[in-house]
């Protein structure tokens, strides 16, 4: 079989920590066989390091390139995982820092974490689409890079528009649903509308599952104002500074955690320790791969079509906002693309999404012109940054 034969599946961000995993897991199919797989990334030590590591237990994956000029990386790709993440996790370690010192909530995709991360990835974003679109014209972008519905959107405003925003939350918040309600109904049966980690699960027009849900008094305060379940991240919105105060007391944070626990998997990848990269590799499981990823590599390969919640451009199924905004709603995925199911009408979560929506194309207005009255707008308009404005420097906190 030659080069062209072969479908080119590249892995940008290459020589994260995380990538051993997914290689492990995509081993696992026969079909990999036929694929080429590409790791880009800048260092080619670490990427080198990586790759031996894979290839000292893979099965059916044998066409294996690492390598370090972009164009070259995704040329006549099909496929292309976005896992950039500028900075490392050394610089999730500081914005989530310094969210915490000014008693902000601290994530990497909302707030001042998700702002400052999305300001550092323009630069790579805008070049590389460029390279795509000569090289790759036809691939499809699979965006994990977070805040994954601003970067999707970047990405699609550069001219790539074969772009899919992957997040599993949406789909590990209906899992946890039915867990509660003991697995009585499916996570097919729940709607569900949102974006970035805030989103409402409709539950299906049957009394008894409504009545057993709204037993809970906060749930049953959402579904009589909203008709629906709001996620963690949708809820926490309502209250940040619960949750600003909940980290700022905890022993360690969680990206100070994730920062150690990026050196010791590093370690384990260098010395090709399999069993103590497994083991600690439990710690954090990368369960998007899993729950998200992997499944729509299949369903765009034509190995096995999948219904999954998906962030793409609400075009005009939500009327009133922009058809620019990344929206999460359930999608039908195949080799043919993307096929997204209508929300609901007439529902007030759905005018929730709307204004939540307005707020993020604030922030992409901003990040477009650079105008301080954009920057003002968006963040007087978005809760997350409440205790931030009250800092009359506020605007050199942010980028500090």
């Amino acid at each position: 079989m030659s080069n062209l034969d072969r479908t080119i599946i590249t892995i940008l961000g290459g020589g994260s920590v995380w990538t051993p995993y997914l290689i492990q897991l995509l081993d696992q199919e026969e079909w990999c066989i036929n694929c080429e797989f590409r790791l880009y990334g800048q260092n080619f030590k670490t990427l080198r390091d990586t790759k031996d590591f894979i290839l000292c237990s893979a099965t059916h994956i044998k066409h294996f390139k690492i390598m370090t000029e972009f164009k070259d990386a995704v040329s006549n790709s099909s496929i292309i995982v976005n896992q950039v993440r500028i900075g490392g996790q050394g610089a999730r370690y500081k914005d989530e820092t310094v969210s915490m010192k000014y008693n902000c909530v601290a994530d990497e995709s909302l707030g001042l974490g998700g702002l400052r991360s999305v300001k550092r990835s323009l630069p790579f974003i805008n070049s590389a689409a460029k390279a795509i679109q000569k090289s790759a014209p036809d691939a499809w972008i699979l965006n994990l890079t977070n805040p994954t519905d601003l970067i999707s959107r970047i990405w699609i405003e550069n001219g790539c528009r074969k772009v899919l925003s992957l997040c599993e939350h949406a789909q590990l918040h209906l899992k946890r649903l039915c867990r509660y309600l003991n697995n009585s109904i499916s996570c097919n049966e729940f709607g569900f509308i949102g974006m970035i980690h805030m989103g409402w699960a409709i539950p299906p027009e049957e009394t008894e599952l409504k009545s057993i849900l709204c037993e809970d008094p906060e749930l049953n305060a959402y579904i009589n104002r909203f008709g629906a379940i709001p996620t963690k991240w949708r809820r926490v919105y309502d209250y940040p500074e619960i949750l600003a105060d909940e980290q700022k007391r905890a022993k360690e944070s969680r990206a100070k955690v994730l920062l150690n626990l990026t050196d010791l998997l590093r370690e384990t990848i260098r010395n090709r320790d399999k069993r103590k990269y497994n083991e600690l590799i439990r710690r954090r499981n990368p369960v998007w791969y899993s729950e998200i990823v992997i499944p729509a590599i299949k369903a765009l390969m034509g190995v096995q079509p999948n219904k999954m919640i998906i962030g793409l451009p609400s075009g005009h199924r939500i009327a009133g906002l922009n058809p620019n905004v990344q929206v999460e709603t359930w999608t039908n995925l195949d080799e043919n693309g993307p096929n997204p199911l209508s929300p609901p009408d007439n529902m007030a979560c759905i005018q929730d999404v709307v204004e939540l929506g307005d707020t993020r194309d604030l922030l992409i207005r901003y990040l477009k012109d650079q105008r301080d009255n954009n920057l003002d707008n968006y963040l007087r308009s978005d809760a997350f940054f409440r205790p931030l404005l009250r800092n009359k420097d506020y605007k050199k906190l942010i980028f500090s």
